[in-house]
């Protein structure tokens, strides 16, 4: 909305170019607030055919063999695939059940959707098509911002209107303008209209709407399961029957359903007022800022009490003027909201984790498979688009910023995990319960986000001050998702694997080892440090760090006595793979005591390149007959791992650090991977 206040002129501005990250944010809400319908979808199913699925349960549990110790695996394995074929209808029929809950949010939000905006325009008062002239200025600033867009239909509202708004409805976008734009100076009234083409032009104010009518349709339906278990206590033949939604599991739901609404609503608020500095800084692209700067000079703040201003979906005008000072969109990496872009991103993969693939999918096994690398998926999708994103937009920042930057995310991330209402009644904080999942889940997303930084900081010192082409930053979405996909991927197994374990540094380990990760975790690693490598402008100091720390390792490998289980064919596969892990780590332990946080970036091109270089080192001179992808699928594996680790503490450190020469890396990375591998070899037969 602009106001028709007017003042002279200020100085014009420049206009962003870069891409924000409103839209992933609309589809993070949307996500979130579908999934809790999901959730309550399976509370409805559990009121009304739980007991029919417990009784698929039983009936197939006594129909099919069980497993028993001495059963082989491919026994063990044919005797769960005939249960869970068994159960298989029952479990599609709770899917189903569980779905129906997020259609019944998206029917009413989409029904909100045309009734929220059509209330606004009804509100405007008697309204009235504005005047040839009114509808060309709008067609033409829609025009020369996106040449597809389909311009709106202009009309005037009553005189009691003061401010322009654009709302869509009907299959029909219009902008509604206050007659008194008419005696405003000619310049500021093409602002306001600018400004409001502007919305038209991003295309996004059906998306607002939407979000809006999904936010207003979810809390009757999360009541929906507290009406039917009330209704069905006062319909009991049973008058002993207690009323249940007096029990702690109700008030717990409750009181994480709330928590839901007030993240959603948080996120929407952020959303909307970074739309209007979006339309501000869209609408003076090619064209004088003096109007608009003084339109938003002369409009009055009214003082509000903190609620109010909590939920003004408009910045303030001082605000919006120093956005058109700065000639781009403020930074969108506060700490509040990387805590509710992760705490909302961890909510919906736990849910869709919890209740909504593994019904969906049918079957446990297929639960097993394709649940978590889907749920996975659906986390780093979400936060990549609504915080991967703003991470790229002003990768140098200081340490003091930096933290919050990077350690928001993961508080955010622990924070869902332990509101998330899907799991109503289910946390186990037990040292060896939840507690693993939601450390390595947390701590993972975290060095997920800082690997972003750090190739953001090397886009930005290898482009310069050239304007970013449009492919960089679709490269920047596919890596980010691949990043926080991962990380997440990795902390959920991880996590299992400490709690079977149960011990931290094992659990982790064999995951580096074994898991389902271990093929998209170096072939990730290897596109990152193919991309650190074409970035960087100190590729021979950086190659020759490598090689330093690969003839150190193999040096070491072969002089230092061997410490493994020989009875154990593998070990000597495992201590290859940890040696590996041994000279990637001491490149980016010396990258980083040469370089403070700024090291991270090169380390991502010479710690893989010196880790791809060792294993194939090992296995040349130990079995040269060896398959080689397994074996060093493994050990990138295991760097990633490693990399991932160290990459928080050392994006704390300053930017700023020693004056170094050229032959300082090399020097050092052959002394650190010394230390390192004679350690590793020290410790082989625990390692392995």
């Amino acid at each position: 909305m602009t106001t028709t206040d007017q003042r002279p002129p200020g100085v014009d501005t420049g206009t962003a170019s870069v891409p924000s990250a409103g839209r992933g944010r609309y589809a993070l809400l949307i996500v979130v607030l579908l999934l809790a319908g999901v959730l309550v979808g399976s509370l409805l199913h559990g009121q009304f055919l739980g007991l029919a699925w417990r009784d698929a349960f039983l009936t197939c549990r006594a129909a099919t063999p069980p497993v028993t110790a001495g059963d082989t695996p491919a026994q063990s394995v044919e005797k769960s695939q005939q249960f869970l074929q068994c159960l298989a209808p029952a479990e599609r029929r709770k899917g189903l059940v569980s779905l129906s809950g997020a259609v019944l949010v998206l029917l009413l939000g989409l029904a909100l959707t045309q009734l929220l905006p059509w209330r606004l325009f009804r509100r405007a008062g008697p309204v009235r098509p504005a005047p040839a002239v009114w509808q060309e200025r709008a067609e033409r600033a829609v025009r020369s911002m996106h040449r597809h867009a389909a311009p709106p239909q202009v009309v005037f509202g009553s005189l009691a209107l003061r401010e322009a708004f654009t709302i869509r409805f009907l299959r029909r976008t219009r902008m509604v303008l206050p007659p008194g734009i008419v005696t405003a100076p000619a310049e500021q009234a093409e602002a306001i209209v600018r400004h409001e083409s502007a919305h038209v032009a991003a295309g996004d104010v059906g998306l607002v709407w939407l979000t809006r009518g999904v936010w207003w349709a979810l809390p009757p339906v999360l009541l929906l399961p507290m009406a039917t278990t009330e209704i069905r206590v006062l319909l009991s033949s049973d008058t002993a029957s207690p009323h249940t939604l007096w029990t702690p599991f109700w008030a717990e739901y409750a009181a994480r359903a709330a928590l839901v609404l007030i993240l959603t609503a948080l996120v929407s608020t952020s959303v909307l007022r970074s739309r209007e500095h979006e339309a501000d800084l869209r609408s003076v692209r090619g064209t004088p800022s003096a109007p608009l700067r003084a339109l938003l000079s002369r409009t009055t703040t009214r003082r509000m009490s903190w609620w109010h201003r909590a939920r003004a979906i408009h910045p303030p005008p001082a605000r919006r003027i120093a956005v058109l000072d700065a000639g781009d969109l403020p930074g969108q990496t506060r700490v509040l909201d990387g805590v509710v872009y992760g705490a909302l991103a961890a909510m919906a993969a736990q849910t869709a984790t919890l209740v909504a693939l593994p019904t969906l999918l049918g079957t446990g096994e297929n639960s097993q498979t394709y649940a978590v690398p889907l749920s996975c998926l659906l986390a780093g999708v979400l936060t990549a688009a609504g915080w991967g994103t703003a991470l790229w937009r002003t990768p140098q920042r200081s340490a003091l910023t930096l933290a919050g930057v990077t350690l928001s995310l993961p508080l955010g991330v622990a924070l869902g995990f332990l509101t998330d209402f899907s799991r109503t009644g289910t946390t186990d904080l037990s040292p060896f319960g939840d507690w693993p999942q939601l450390v390595a889940v947390s701590l993972a997303m975290a060095g997920a986000a800082c690997l972003s930084l750090a190739l953001a900081a090397l886009w930005a010192a290898h482009a310069g001050a050239v304007p970013t082409p449009r492919r960089i930053w679709i490269l920047a979405a596919v890596l980010n998702t691949a990043l926080f996909t991962g990380a997440w991927w990795i902390g959920m197994t991880s996590g299992t694997l400490i709690t079977i374990a149960e011990n931290w540094f094992f659990g982790v380990a064999i995951a580096g080892m074994t898991a389902a990760w271990q093929e998209p975790a170096a072939l990730g690693l290897i596109v990152i440090a193919g991309l650190a490598w074409y970035w960087n402008r100190q590729r021979l100091s950086l190659l020759a760090t490598s090689v330093a720390a690969t003839a150190a390792a193999l040096a070491g490998r072969e002089l230092l006595p061997v410490n493994v289980n020989h009875t154990d064919p593998l070990a000597l596969d495992r201590l290859d793979w940890w040696i590996a892990v041994s000279a990637a780590t001491a490149c980016v332990l010396t990258l980083t005591a040469l370089h403070g946080r700024n090291g991270l970036g090169n380390s991502l091109a010479a710690a893989p390149l010196a880790a791809l270089l060792t294993t194939t080192g090992c296995l040349l001179t130990r079995d040269p007959q060896h398959d080689l992808i397994p074996y060093l699928t493994s050990a990138m594996a295991l760097s990633t791992l490693a990399i991932l680790c160290l990459a928080l503490p050392i994006t704390l450190l300053p930017s700023r650090w020693l004056r170094t020469r050229t032959w300082h890396r090399p020097a050092l990375a052959l002394a650190t991977t010394a230390g390192t591998t004679t350690i590793v070899m020290h410790l082989g037969n625990v390692l392995t």
